[in-house]
């Protein structure tokens, strides 16, 4: 990890590069502390859980009425998110329940084509 030169604010020229930290995060490596942030996000804001789940927000919600979707946490007065683990647990489910029926779900079949 390298970080970038500080300029000085005063001459408009780098001062002494800043690598001490290079020094003290590597021990670090491969640990807890520095895998937590390599896994990605914790949580799902709505954006990214549309496109993880690849369904809409209406969807969604209606999906979690039912309690068929897991139920997002507050983060704040305007902000919510669903926690990763539980979207992927949600969306295993959904696999081992097409896995058992042996087929996928196909809502709208396509119209067979009609000869002539």
């Amino acid at each position: 990890m390298y970080l970038p030169e500080r300029v000085s604010a005063s001459r408009g020229v780098p001062d002494a590069p800043r690598r001490v930290l290079l020094g003290v995060l590597a021990p670090l490596e491969g640990t807890l502390m520095n895998t937590a942030f390599d896994e990605g996000p914790r949580i799902y804001r709505a954006g990214q859980l549309y496109n993880v789940v690849g369904l809409k927000r209406n969807a969604i919600e209606q999906r979690m009425q039912q309690n068929d979707f897991p139920k997002p946490i507050i983060l704040g007065p305007r902000s919510k998110g669903w926690l990763v683990h539980e979207v992927h647990s949600w969306l295993l489910e959904r696999k081992a329940q097409r896995d058992a029926t042996g087929q996928g779900h196909n809502p709208c079949p396509r119209p067979k084509a009609r000869a002539g």
